[in-house]
């Protein structure tokens, strides 16, 4: 699982780009995070785990 900060003309190039890398029996899910959601994510693991300031999902 990836999570990305990105506009919405990156989101449109990175739709393109997976379409054309998925095999027809591939799948990849794209997932809106709300304000709420973005509030209540967990981190695990090492390293340093830092949010940024601002959101912009689309």
């Amino acid at each position: 699982m990836f999570e990305i900060d990105t506009t919405s003309k990156q989101l449109i190039k990175l739709q393109r780009q997976l379409k054309e890398l998925l095999k027809p029996n591939d799948k990849a899910h794209l997932f809106p995070l709300c304000g709420k959601c973005m509030g209540n994510r967990k981190a695990d693991g090492a390293g340093q785990v830092t949010w940024p300031e601002r959101f912009y999902y689309y």
